[in-house]
């Protein structure tokens, strides 16, 4: 409509309307337009050339769409993937310490003719699977106890599982949740890094419509980057240390060092862990998990060496002589030896051999709380050790020069008592400076990041931190001393016939009881030794603790006598070849 100027709507006019003619009907005979099967045929031709248009348009489009394209796939073959595809984790020799074992397997197809021999080569856990897996259409994995005879017609093969079945360095390598990420240990500290890093195997096969196999079944690797970690480790020195713990150490810990590197060359925490089955460790209650090697706990008679190492460097007369009585009293607290008779007259020397309490008070008296505190943290103590990869291990707790203003926890510390604690690593590497000839090394874990694939190194992460704590001459006494300690004193368990070793016993108070058959209680203890191998020209230091144990730590000796032994044996094999 048009508005007028005064707002009023304009009239149209209408137009007339042509009167159409009357609708004539076909003529007799003819039939209608749309009856015509010409008109029909070209309206088919029409709709299927626009139905085929529809369809090259879908086509595109999925042949676009990666994801639809991959579906595709999946719906025309079957594939089951074998390994995580994690990169390895080598010793310092790069000999491998994942990957080392080799599980057999076969691929079944539905209907397979070979099931009687299957079912009995099959993991006893995998026979249930095999028998309701033939009675579906899907190909599967069973895994085997060994390898069938090659004219089985049996499409067999192996692939490596990431840990053996009687694993190496657990407590070190750590272990992955079910989809494959670090949860603990090395497996954690570089999980980023070793994501990828190893080749991924498939097996896999054509398939029809029903899913069931249809062509030849193929082993596939896809090669990963390579990404790989090479720690210190030595696995043959591993074992020997995992060996002589399983037959002596119910609950405890051996750390090895070597000397000269500060390379922590093995390190093993009893009781160890199934990593293909941690659930079971954590069902068992038995902390298992808990890494004993890198913990803290009281120390006792093995720190006495420390407080004689600063009285060395302080100048103090290691000669000079003290009448032990068996007690001394502190500000009205009495302490005892553990000979309640007392040792008689003792220098330095025969302090260290008869592991006497009231010398070493005396003797931490006259250094001062100062003095022992700093010189104990340039030991390490109290400070968390970094191995790399942002993992540590424990701190333990040195009490600082407030706490021991107390006259009390002075003489505690003096012989290792009180609110002192460590790890074995820690006092591993304490000791180590005594046998290095006074110069302290950081203990070093990670030596560095490779290529598993070119055999090459790609960042060395080895960096010791070294510092001199004692002269050559004064370190030298000091392993004097420790080797009378064998030769002479409380750690005789400790010596071996093939050559001299040195090192002291500790057993420290917990505080902690259990109760015995009869309902008596038995008191817990931290019982150690700690010492070096050999004697004149010391390879490497060892830390032997047993943890919430009855024995003492001249029942510990032993254990270090027997990881020496195997050490001379190992050496003598180098030198003859």
């Amino acid at each position: 409509m048009r508005l007028s100027k005064n707002g009023n709507t304009a009239k149209r006019k209408r137009l007339p309307l042509k009167k159409l003619p009357p609708q004539t009907k076909p003529a007799q005979g003819k039939p209608p337009r749309e009856n015509d099967p010409a008109a029909r045929l070209l309206g088919l031709a029409f709709a299927f050339l626009l139905l085929f248009g529809l369809c090259e348009a879908r086509l595109a489009k999925l042949a676009l769409n990666t994801e639809a394209a991959a579906a595709v796939r999946r719906q025309s073959s079957w594939s089951q993937q074998l390994t995580d595809g994690r990169g390895v984790i080598y010793d310092h020799a790069l000999r491998p310490l994942t990957g080392t074992q080799q599980q057999a397997a076969a691929a079944v197809t539905a209907g397979n003719a070979e099931y009687t021999t299957l079912f009995d080569l099959a993991m006893p856990q995998d026979r249930a699977l095999l028998y309701q897996g033939t009675e579906n259409a899907d190909p599967f994995v069973v895994r085997l106890q060994e390898q069938p005879a090659a004219q089985s017609g049996i499409f067999s093969f192996s692939y490596p599982l990431r840990y053996a079945a009687v694993p190496l360095a657990q407590h070190i390598i750590g272990y992955c949740s079910g989809d494959g990420t670090g949860v603990s240990g090395m497996e954690r500290a570089f999980d980023a890094w070793l994501q990828g890093g190893g080749d991924i195997l498939r097996v896999e096969c054509p398939t029809d419509a029903l899913s069931r196999a249809s062509g030849e079944v193929k082993l596939r690797r896809i090669q990963g980057s390579g990404n790989a970690l090479q720690l210190s480790l030595d696995s043959i020195l591993q074992r020997v240390c995992e060996d002589v713990a399983a037959q002596y150490v119910t609950t405890g810990a051996i750390v090895m060092l070597e000397c000269a590197t500060g390379r922590i060359a093995a390190s093993v925490s009893m009781p160890q862990y199934d990593p293909l089955n941690v659930a079971a460790s954590i069902a068992a209650a038995d902390t298992a998990l808990i890494n004993r090697a890198f913990s803290s706990y009281n120390v006792g008679s093995v720190y006495k060496p420390i407080l004689a190492a600063l009285a060395l460097e302080q100048g103090f007369d290691a000669g000079a002589l003290y009448e032990c009585t068996g007690s001394i009293e502190v500000d009205g607290h009495t302490y005892r030896c553990a000979r309640r008779t007392g040792h008689g007259e003792v220098d330095l020397e025969k302090a260290l051999q008869v592991s006497c309490n009231c010398y070493f008070i005396r003797l931490g008296q006259q250094l001062g709380a100062g003095s022992i505190v700093e010189f104990s943290t340039l030991c390490g103590f109290g400070s968390a050790t970094h191995l790399g990869g942002g993992y540590r291990a424990g701190s333990g707790n040195l009490p600082d020069e407030r706490v021991l203003a107390n006259s009390g926890e002075l003489a505690g510390l003096s012989f290792g008592q009180g609110q002192l604690t460590a790890t074995p690593l820690q006092l591993a590497a304490a000791f180590n400076a005594i046998a290095n000839g006074g110069v302290y090394v950081a203990p070093m874990l990670v030596e560095g990041l490779v290529n598993s694939n070119t055999g090459d190194v790609v960042q060395s992460l080895y960096r010791p931190v070294q510092l001199r704590l004692l002269s050559e001459e004064n370190a030298a006494r000091l392993r004097a001393m420790l080797v009378s300690v064998v030769e002479e004193g409380l750690g005789a368990k400790a010596a071996i016939p093939e050559c001299t070793v040195g090192g002291k016993t500790g057993t420290a108070q917990t505080g902690r009881t259990r109760t015995l058959a009869d309902g008596t209680q038995q008191e817990l203890y931290e019982s150690w030794f700690v010492g070096f191998y050999p004697g004149d020209e010391p390879r490497y230091t060892i830390a032997v603790m047993m943890d919430s144990t009855s024995v003492t730590g001249e029942t510990v000796a032993p254990v270090f006598a027997a990881v020496c032994r195997q050490l001379y044996y190992l050496q003598t094999e180098d030198l003859s070849k």
